[in-house]
């Protein structure tokens, strides 16, 4: 009797490019790349775009997954425009007037303006113009030094440095000020587009995922392909150049699949050809995907060596029959309980349209450098200290809740640390590989969350087309 053969053939198709991931980043340097006339694959293996940016919609509520608003005038903008959907991003633009949106704090039982709670606020002035007047290269030379390291020099006033430390941390989505590179701060406050009076934040009436939904369209537009659910389990090296990827379809057809007892099911398996390939995952998992061998020992060892290294928020939406806050406040401030950095975003006071007629939205943020899979226990104890921290600034929010989410949402830590910036952020292009780019907010961008995804994007596009256009 003849055997059976349970292994599928590997159906092949050519690329100019490969893009792994259909994030800010994926999306971004594929349209580019389409845009400049390559045939272009961008392989996501989750069953929609988006990356990190994902909203979803639950009873009428509209949860954004992971970041909540951008600048006007940020790469993500830019971004837009160069993909041909500036128009549609603008139209999902909320209109703001200057004051709209301020950051508020809780001192003495009253709200005040953030800044209204600075500590010797000349002193705090004197620090911030110290740092504008520097030149890129002074600001470099921080990159390999933490905040907290760099405010034991700056002043020996604790309550600024805790100050400052508040600041930051929501900045770069870290609590500890000695994972904290003092040079990425200081861009951060250095940059116009995201400080300037006027230009603020803005928040997507269909939420980031509609964000990415337009990205994706203006990527199809140009002539892109983009396949979901289709996970790259490896990256093809042959003489120290990439050849392609394996695609493992996650939603292939019924006959496709291989069932086993007991669980479990593979997917239709295809080879893709490229001899340009972008990997926009986190730079810590390349190894999962590709053979270590062909890289010099100081990039294995600084992949392996930071390997699964996160910071993360951790928080949880409300849902309530009456608006927790009143006004369009950004609260930012230190949890008593939990020790926290401590942010609430009244999203619903900003776009109604989050939450279903008569009810409100709020999203309660913190910082924390804990792991889900590692630290639950503490997880939960920190969820319950946030919900006290939310008594003391809030004392009736209880009574006016419909229902409460928690949620937790990872960030590669390593991006920001002190000696670790820089250290791969000054191109997108491997080393010794031959074809292999990465584009990505861990990677060759000065910035971070949708800012530095955007900016990787435009990075990696310039050096991949030799050009200086965008």
């Amino acid at each position: 009797m003849a055997k059976k053969n349970w292994r599928h053939k590997v159906a092949s198709e050519t690329y100019d490019a490969i893009v792994i991931g259909a994030g800010i980043s994926g999306l971004g340097v594929g349209g580019l790349l389409a845009r400049a006339g390559k045939k272009v694959c961008i392989l996501e293996s989750a069953h929609e775009v988006g990356g990190k940016c994902r909203s979803v919609k639950i009873d009428g509520y509209t949860f954004d997954m992971g970041p909540h608003a951008t600048a006007q005038k940020a790469e993500s903008m830019k971004l837009s425009a160069l993909l041909g959907k500036g128009e549609a991003f603008e139209a999902l633009k909320v209109p703001m007037k200057e004051g709209d949106i301020s950051m508020a704090c809780l001192k003495d039982g009253k709200w005040v303006n953030l800044y209204e709670t600075m500590p010797n606020a000349e002193v705090v002035k004197k620090i911030t113009q110290d740092v504008l007047e520097m030149s890129e290269a002074q600001v470099a030379k921080y990159d390999a030094i933490s905040i907290a390291d760099w405010l034991k020099t700056a002043t020996d006033d604790q309550a600024i440095r805790d100050f400052i430390w508040l600041i930051a941390a929501c900045a770069l989505t870290h609590a500890d000020p000695n994972n904290m590179a003092a040079g990425t701060y200081f861009r951060i406050m250095r940059d116009p587009d995201r400080y300037t009076t006027g230009l603020g934040p803005v928040y997507l009436k269909g939420g980031f995922g509609a964000w990415m939904t337009l990205l994706a369209e203006g990527c199809q537009e140009l002539g892109a392909t983009i396949k979901v659910n289709s996970k790259v389990t490896k990256i093809i090296v042959e003489d120290d150049r990439v050849q392609g990827v394996l695609v493992e379809e996650m939603q292939a057809h019924r006959h496709k699949r291989v069932q086993f007892y007991g669980g479990g099911e593979l997917g239709a398996v295809k080879r893709i050809d490229a001899p340009v390939i972008i990997n926009t995952n986190v730079i810590w998992e390349l190894f999962d995907i590709i053979d270590p061998k062909p890289f010099p020992v100081w990039f294995q060892d600084y992949i392996e060596g930071y390997k699964g290294k996160k910071t993360a928020i951790l928080g949880f939406w409300i849902g309530s029959r009456q608006p927790i806050i009143k006004e369009k406040w950004l609260v930012i401030s230190k949890g008593d309980h939990s020790k926290l950095p401590f942010i609430c975003l009244p999203l619903s006071n900003v776009v109604p349209e989050v939450a279903p007629e008569g009810y409100h939205l709020m999203n309660q943020i913190s910082q924390v450098e804990l792991d889900v899979e590692t630290d639950k226990e503490k997880i939960y104890d920190t969820i319950e200290l946030l919900k006290e921290d939310m008594d003391a600034h809030f004392p009736d929010w209880r009574e006016k809740v419909a229902w409460i989410k928690p949620y937790y949402f990872h960030f590669e830590e390593v991006s920001h640390m002190p000696m670790q910036f820089g250290v791969f952020k000054q191109g997108p292009k491997a080393p010794k590989v031959e074809g292999l780019y990465f584009a990505g907010e861990s990677v060759n961008t000065m910035w971070s969350t949708t800012k530095g995804a955007a900016d990787s994007a435009l990075i990696c596009a310039r050096e991949i087309l030799a050009t200086d256009e965008f």
